[in-house]
């Protein structure tokens, strides 16, 4: 697919702020499965913006803005070609099988969630039929709710609801199988719908599905239960959402903040 996205992160303040400092993700990954032909990030008030690439592989760009705001405006638009394929992305070894495999505050498990896996799980499948039937599992398990849960909340906090977002969903699977030692991360990125634009960012998960120690990933998207394909954007892979948000960021002022997001996509 040929896709042109804009991503506009716009905050408003009731007060002026004096400085602000934000990190952003929203570069999408560049490699076989994707193609990104031209990306630019502006802001209002603009600003010199430095980037750099951290350890997973991802694109961050970083500015300050060190005057008093009442509103601020990022906008970055990318022009990407996907294809329908395995990521290749790197062996799980060294740092990345540690970040892999090893549970954060956001994906630690419980006893109910290990009851739950001994339910579900096949570990007699092939490690791509395996994975694809406990995100099948985690699909069917949960329910797709908007406000129930926050940034901050983690997969245990989801097994207890039952229900959450992408976030949630992805955080639960990692949970599940790196508690199976299959090397797994969070991917943030975008989802373009069929027949509809996208109205916010999404989020999946990466497995090490490589055989022969080739350095293939797969995507499977728990929210659907099922792989992910060329409607999907990979903007930046991390241990979990802490590690790719896609804009964040601190200041010094009110804390009456407004916070609105516009995705519009040409395809």
């Amino acid at each position: 697919m040929n896709i042109v996205l804009r991503h506009d992160t716009i905050y408003r303040y009731k007060e002026p702020i004096f400085s602000l400092a934000s990190e952003l993700h929203l570069r999408p990954l560049n490699n076989a499965r994707q193609i990104v032909e031209s990306f630019q990030i502006m802001t209002m008030p603009s600003t010199h913006l430095y980037d750099y690439i951290d350890r997973f592989g991802n694109t961050v760009h970083h500015f300050t803005i060190p005057r008093h705001l009442k509103t601020v405006e990022i906008s970055a638009v990318s022009r990407v070609i996907t294809m329908d394929q395995p990521f290749v992305y790197r062996l799980p070894t060294g740092f990345l099988g540690y970040e892999s495999l090893t549970p954060t505050l956001r994906t630690t498990i419980d006893e109910e969630t290990k009851a739950w896996i001994r339910e579900v799980d096949h570990p007699e499948l092939p490690i791509l039929e395996r994975v694809h039937t406990l995100t099948q599992a985690t699909h069917q398990y949960f329910t797709y709710e908007a406000g129930v849960t926050t940034v901050l909340d983690t997969a245990k906090d989801f097994m207890r609801l039952k229900r959450g977002v992408c976030q949630d969903f992805a955080h639960f699977l990692i949970s599940v199988c790196r508690y199976l030692q299959i090397p797994t991360l969070y991917v943030s990125g975008y989802l373009i719908p069929e027949n509809e634009a996208p109205t916010a960012s999404h989020a999946w998960v990466a497995v090490y599905t490589g055989e022969f120690r080739s350095k293939q990933w797969t995507g499977f998207d728990p929210v659907s239960g099922t792989f992910t394909n060329d409607r999907y954007i990979w903007l930046a892979l991390g241990r979990d959402y802490g590690d790719v948000t896609p804009v964040r960021g601190v200041y010094w002022g009110t804390r009456d903040e407004d916070l609105q997001v516009n995705i519009q996509v040409e395809e």
